[in-house]
């Protein structure tokens, strides 16, 4: 009888064993899906912020007043490009905006991870240093747009934030405009993507 009774113990320790073990490897089933997508979604972030970084520092080098003219032509006061426009806008009719094509096609159009963006991927907006709030609607309407499956309360605050700010520094000693630089390389989820500041200045002082 003795004998028995182990043998059932030790059945009933291995079938709850067993049990555990199977609760343990579901929770971990369910947890690599979602760690790869929230890794997947990381390392786009990364990518998205390196290329805004790149498009900023691009366009800092720029010519100020072929800028500043662009901007004042337009009634808004901004200019807005995207990816799949923004190296063939001609500055006038024999001058390009942006004259080197290829270092422009390379930031604006980028090949990452062997996939070519070029579906608006990348969205530029020229506006003067201290901009006006019509400016943020004009923005947030281009952007909206352009990622209608977007939720875009984060990035509405944080142009909101940036103007703010602007407003509050005291004015430059050189003439600047700022750049607006928002890159989205998943266009079809919910999740906006990043939205960094830069500035064009002017070598001469005022």
């Amino acid at each position: 009888m003795k004998k028995n009774d182990e043998l059932g113990l030790t059945l009933i320790e291995i079938l709850a064993s067993i049990t555990i073990f199977s609760i343990i490897a579901i929770s971990l089933f369910s947890f690599f899906p979602q760690a790869y997508k929230y890794t997947t979604k990381n390392q786009s972030r990364t990518l998205e912020i390196n290329v805004a970084r790149g498009v900023i520092h691009y366009v800092e080098q720029q010519d100020y007043d072929v800028m500043k003219n662009m901007v004042e032509r337009n009634p808004e006061k901004l200019v807005s490009f995207d990816s799949n426009t923004i190296c063939n806008t001609p500055y006038n009719e024999s001058l390009s905006l942006f004259p080197d094509q290829t270092s422009c096609s390379s930031l604006f159009n980028p090949i990452l991870n062997n996939h070519t963006y070029t579906n608006h991927n990348i969205q530029l907006f020229i506006v003067p240093y201290t901009w006006t709030k019509e400016n943020d609607d004009t923005i947030m309407n281009t952007l909206k747009n352009t990622f209608p499956s977007k939720k875009f309360d984060i990035t509405s605050k944080k142009l909101t934030s940036l103007r703010e700010k602007r407003d509050q520094e005291a004015s430059s000693a050189y003439p600047v405009l700022t750049t607006l630089v928002y890159v989205d390389f998943n266009p079809t989820d919910q999740i906006p993507g990043v939205l960094l500041e830069g500035s064009i200045t002017s070598e001469i002082t005022n």
